[in-house]
């Protein structure tokens, strides 16, 4: 599913963010900077890919990284000297691809794209509720009849026009309302464990798989990744997650009358240094 190297570039800027969370729970010092070294790598490796969708995902996780961080400037000097090193990598080639982001009117695979899109809208339009099922975009003849351009076929060529196109907008609804609930559980996790010590590696765990989210979400948009299991995997770590987290806390105000009493003053107070490497490595 990633062999083509526009979707291995996007899986491969999904892992960096998880690969940065290893990086902060892992004992062993070699291990710890073998996780730094090879961030860079792989970003660097992504942009070498050619791929204008990977360059997008990119920047939109470097700017919810900015957005979300503490010390902003510290954030925005590390990005743009990341951003320096891997450009001055790429080869004049690469510059010329990236430059027909301005010219996609020009762009024979731009307008691929916008024929394929404009076919899936149109043929949605016809079936909103079921769509044309998993084959849709294997069938010439209906080229002809919703596509702009009936002699160009290629497939979705996004996420979201993919999935309309098979499943319908109910689909696609289900779709997005999958990746929001995914985001907000995130989101959920980082409020409830802002100042607990001892779940620190729970805020993190989230907060990394959202910045990969926000990757495969903008990367997506430009690429037929709607099934990528890597994708389901983070939703699924961040619903499970949130259950721990819920948990954990249902039993620290439980153990404790002060804590029933006064809960959010006595769960702060009680930081548990030595549950952050227990709960990491599990």
């Amino acid at each position: 599913m990633i062999e083509e190297n526009n979707a291995l570039a996007v899986a491969t800027i999904m892992v960096v963010p998880l690969v940065r969370y290893l990086s902060q729970i892992v004992d062993h010092k070699w291990l710890k900077r073998a996780h730094i070294v090879s961030m860079p790598l792989m970003l660097i490796s992504a942009l070498a890919s050619y791929s204008r969708g990977a360059l997008i995902a990119m920047t939109m996780m470097g700017l919810f990284l900015w957005l979300k961080s503490k010390s902003k400037l510290s954030m925005a000097l590390g990005i743009i000297v990341l951003a320096t090193v891997g450009f001055n990598f790429m080869p004049d080639a690469w510059f010329d691809r990236m430059d027909t982001l301005k010219t996609y009117d020009e762009d024979a695979s731009a307008l691929g794209r916008l024929n394929s899109w404009t076919f899936a809208y149109k043929y949605a339009l016809d079936h909103p509720f079921l769509g044309g099922g998993f084959t849709i975009f294997d069938d010439t003849s209906l080229y002809h009849k919703y596509a702009p351009n009936p002699d160009q076929h290629v497939n979705a060529h996004s996420n979201y026009f993919q999935v309309l196109a098979m499943h319908g907008f109910v689909g696609l609804g289900l779709y997005l309302l999958c990746i929001f609930v995914a985001f907000r559980s995130g989101s959920w996790v980082i409020r409830n464990t802002r100042g607990r010590e001892d779940l620190n590696w729970a805020r993190e765990l989230a907060a990394m798989t959202q910045v990969s989210i926000i990757g495969y979400a903008t990367g997506g948009a430009f690429l037929n990744l709607a099934y990528y299991d890597l994708f389901w995997h983070i939703a699924a770590f961040l619903i499970i997650l949130r259950l721990i987290v819920e948990k954990k806390l249902a039993e620290q105000v439980s153990e404790s009358p002060a804590i029933q009493s006064e809960p959010e003053k006595s769960v702060q107070a009680r930081p548990k240094r030595s549950f952050l490497r227990a709960d990491a490595k599990k």
